[in-house]
């Protein structure tokens, strides 16, 4: 597992961001018994979430598609109709595999204030994907995120409201998957495993796949065709989600310059980092940048 993995920490302010492919709602309510702490949409046909860890719980649903998750030493693919849960503290990381397209609902939650409720999700074991197969979870996240979206008002409340029908369902479902006696998780391939730890380490670095065939002592081909088979995406591909993903985070929260973010990215000069990115966004970083602070705004949480 990877020890450098950063925290992601609960939000501190309330922000609505909507960026290319990607809808995000950030709500630290100071209201008793809250326990909606974000929830959003990604749909990138790239997506993936570098390894890091939460003060909190996640849930994240597929709506279309596949992917994968790692997680406390354990390996999980997803599909449509899936849900997968996060608990506290656990380092954890995935992407979106294949090459279909990918969405994905996800939401972070506290349960402080219910602590039988808290007890429940904690005893889950490592079967951490469940079968949406009626389509019920998926409706409650589908009017938690109308409920937000609206700004009606007490939107909020019903959307907490609402959270708690999910938390107490996605419960059961994990009750009846243990007794069905259904297994979630794989062992994830020795050689697969470093290759991700390898890559996920250092992300800036300019990786060369040689250099990680060396390191799993796998030949090139070996280790595309298994990489591809384990996680649906060539290596190549993945590494280019990676830096697209980090470059995009540097331009959306920092304020450095787009020629210090491309030297951070281990580019030669600005003009191939935007070719670069642009190539795979249809923006330009300048653009993107723009685009994202544009769309990115910050509420007062007694308005809502």
């Amino acid at each position: 597992m990877i020890n450098q993995a950063p925290e992601y920490a609960t939000p501190t302010s309330t922000r609505l961001m909507e960026i290319p492919d990607e809808f995000c709602y950030e709500v630290p309510f100071g209201m008793l018994f809250d326990s909606l702490l974000y929830v959003g949409v990604a749909e990138q046909k790239k997506w993936y979430t570098p390894p890091h860890f939460h003060p909190h719980f996640e849930l994240c649903y597929i709506v279309k598609g596949q992917g994968w998750f790692y997680n406390n030493s354990h390996f999980y693919n997803v599909k449509e109709g899936d849900l997968f849960l996060s608990k506290i503290g656990e380092v954890h990381y995935g992407a979106a595999s294949g090459i279909n397209s990918f969405k994905m609902y996800y939401l972070g939650f506290k349960l402080d204030q219910m602590k039988n409720l808290e007890l429940e999700y904690i005893d889950i074991g490592n079967n951490r994907v469940v079968e949406d197969r009626t389509g019920t979870l998926k409706l409650m996240f589908d009017k938690i995120i109308e409920e937000i979206r609206s700004v009606q008002k007490q939107s909020m409340r019903m959307a907490q409201s609402l959270l708690i029908q999910l938390l107490i369902t996605v419960i059961r479902n994990y009750s009846s998957a243990v007794e069905q006696g259904k297994s979630s998780s794989t062992i994830l391939h020795p050689a697969i495993k470093r290759t991700l730890e390898l890559l996920h380490l250092e992300v800036n670095s300019r990786h060369n796949v040689d250099d990680l065939c060396a390191a799993v002592h796998l030949s090139r081909s070996h280790l595309n065709r298994l990489f591809k088979t384990t996680l649906g995406i060539s290596i190549s591909d993945y590494i280019r989600a990676l830096y697209i993903d980090r470059a995009k985070y540097y331009l959306r929260e920092t304020n450095d310059s787009v020629t210090e973010i491309a030297e951070r990215m281990g580019f030669n000069t600005i003009h191939n980092f935007s070719m670069f990115f642009k190539n795979f966004t249809k923006m330009s970083p300048a653009e993107f940048r723009k685009f994202v602070h544009s769309k990115t705004n910050y509420k007062d949480d007694s308005k809502v």
